[in-house]
């Protein structure tokens, strides 16, 4: 039988492997839809740029455990090179300036020349307010003349510390009308009047034959005794404040003769 069973069995063998069919084992490549093999699925960092290699430049942000080195340009902005602050203030201007404004020089006709010619200068510290402060004359029997301003509103002193109060006929800062002014001859007294708050009395100067006193405030019209003034006749005369003593509060001994410099810096006496 079993003789009979190897046909069978052999032919069956011969069946099974005269052409199998291969079986197809799909390998996944990745590509999909037409997308590149998994060969060319790596990421191309090396990039046509006339040869620079990003290969390593793409990320340079990779944490190496060193922070990267600062770029930042640094500050070359120049240091400050200002100069110390060389202001120089202005001198004060306050009330207390104008109280150190002073009578002088006087120029009183005695030669027939009129009033026109005739002028009161008055002295104080540069960029003093000068618009409340006002000139009054009283003549020998104390009756007063008259009360002007020294200045206009808003005025201040000049550097040169001086001023000249007069006529439109002689170099002046501040010019009245002739028929205003005019200064006794053969003596009086000059007042310097401040009135910005209440009226009074900033300096006085009695010349010739000065009043003792005025009935209108304020009364006083000398201090200590009056000034010496030119002899009759002769012109271009003033009275004028020395340099020294300066301010003594005695006419007599602060003023003397001397030649007329409105304007400009006293002379020397006659």
């Amino acid at each position: 039988m079993r003789r009979a069973l190897l046909p069978l069995v052999l032919t069956l063998l011969a069946s099974c492997s005269s052409d199998p069919e291969t079986p197809t084992t799909e390998v996944d490549s990745g590509a999909v839809d037409g997308a590149k093999p998994d060969s060319a699925t790596a990421a191309d960092t090396r990039v046509d740029d006339g040869g620079l290699d990003l290969d390593s430049t793409i990320d340079s942000g990779v944490d190496s455990g060193t922070p990267p080195a600062d770029t930042m340009v640094a500050d070359t902005t120049a240091a400050d090179t200002t100069a110390a602050d060389t202001f120089t203030p202005p001198a004060d201007t306050g009330p207390g300036d104008v109280a150190k404004a002073r009578i002088h020089e006087i120029y009183v006709d005695r030669a027939l020349e009129g009033d026109k010619v005739e002028f009161v200068e008055i002295s104080a510290p540069p960029n003093t307010p000068l618009d409340n402060l006002w000139l009054r004359h009283i003549d020998d029997k104390g009756v007063p003349v008259f009360e002007l301003r020294v200045a206009d509103a808003g005025a201040k002193m000049k550097a040169s510390g001086l001023w000249v109060v007069g006529t439109s006929f002689v170099t002046v800062d501040k010019a009245h009308p002739l028929s205003a002014w005019g200064l006794t001859g053969a003596g009086g007294s000059v007042q310097l009047l401040r009135k910005d708050i209440a009226m009074s009395l900033v300096d006085v100067v009695g010349y010739g034959g000065a009043p003792a006193s005025t009935a209108t405030a304020p009364t006083k019209t000398i201090e200590g005794s009056a000034a010496s003034i030119a002899a009759s006749g002769s012109t271009g005369k003033t009275i004028g404040r020395k340099s020294v003593p300066g301010d003594t509060d005695n006419n007599s001994a602060d003023f003397c003769v001397m030649n007329a410099t409105p304007g400009a810096a006293n002379g020397a006496c006659l």
